[in-house]
């Protein structure tokens, strides 16, 4: 019986690795870099979002750095998203997971342009199940795939 026991608990810890992936509330998908022209650069980075456990809320305006700016380059981005919008965001409703691109237009000096873009920051509004909404912010290690090109 120790056996059988000690097999199926070996089993049933192989099978949570293997579905942990499916369990993420966010990764990215997909990511781009297009030259336009000599002087525009476009990235996008697209990743699925949501929580089997609270329905969110994902911005639809991407602000820019500072660091962008003292080089001198200007810099244009929006979230785009066949999510519904509710109020002035795209809503996750709790269970489900949609598609986002981040889409990235950099004009820059000929042979200034920055060739990565890294997401610092994402804030999601979420609320659980009879709960009040809070505002998380994605930050730091949390973000460390948001890059384009992915980083080595």
């Amino acid at each position: 019986m120790k056996t059988n026991r000690f097999f199926a608990v070996k089993v049933f810890a192989a099978t949570l690795l293997l579905l942990a992936p499916e369990a993420q509330a966010y990764e990215v998908t997909d990511r781009h870099i297009t030259r336009l022209s000599d002087t525009v650069t476009m990235y996008t980075l697209t990743y699925e979002f949501g929580f089997l456990n609270a329905e969110a809320w994902m911005p639809i305006v991407a602000s820019k750095s500072s660091r962008d700016a003292m080089l001198g380059n200007q810099i244009s981005s929006i979230i785009l998203s066949t999510a519904p919008i509710v109020g002035d965001k795209y809503y996750v409703p709790m269970k489900k997971k949609d598609s986002f691109t981040l889409l990235v237009l950099e004009q820059h000096a000929v042979g200034k342009s920055k060739n990565s873009v890294q997401v610092n920051e994402l804030p999601v509004t979420i609320r659980k199940k009879d709960d009040q909404k809070m505002l998380w912010t994605l930050q730091g290690e949390e973000l460390k795939d948001f890059t384009v090109p992915k980083k080595k």
